[in-house]
C-alpha cells in the first residue's frame, strides 16, 4: 500500500465492518413507566424477550409533560432484528414485539402508550 504505512493499512482494515446482506425490521416502542425507572433497566427488559435475533436497542427518547401523568415518564426505544442466514418476516417480529411489551409491562409496570 503506497502513500500509508503498514500500520495505518491494519488499522483501516481493522476498522472496516461489512455490509449487511439481510435486511433488518425495526419497531419502535414507547412506554409509560414510573418516573425512577431508568433507561439501564428498560433495555435490560428489552433484551431477554427480544430473542436471539435481537441485532440492537437504541435510546430514543425520555418525555415528561402533558398528557403524561404526575410520577411518569415515556421512555422510547427502537429495537433491530436482523438474521444472518435469511429474511425475517413481520409475523416473527409480531412475535418477539409482543414478548417484548409483556415482558416490560409486567417486569417494570409500564404500559404501551397508546395501547
Amino acid at each position: 500500500m503506497r502513500g500509508i504505512g503498514r500500520k495505518t493499512a491494519g488499522l483501516l482494515i481493522g476498522m472496516f465492518q461489512a455490509f449487511e446482506h439481510r435486511p433488518g425490521i425495526v419497531r419502535d416502542f414507547a412506554f409509560v413507566l414510573a418516573d425512577g425507572v431508568r433507561w439501564e433497566r428498560l433495555e435490560s427488559a428489552i433484551a431477554g424477550p427480544a430473542g436471539p435475533l435481537r441485532e440492537s436497542t437504541r435510546f430514543l427518547s425520555e418525555y415528561r409533560g402533558k398528557g403524561v401523568d404526575d410520577g411518569k415518564k415515556v421512555l422510547a426505544a427502537s429495537v433491530t432484528w436482523r438474521a444472518p442466514d435469511r429474511t425475517l418476516t413481520h409475523d416473527e417480529i409480531d412475535v418477539a414485539a409482543k414478548a417484548v411489551v409483556e415482558a416490560v409491562t409486567g417486569s417494570l409496570g409500564g404500559m404501551l402508550r397508546g395501547a
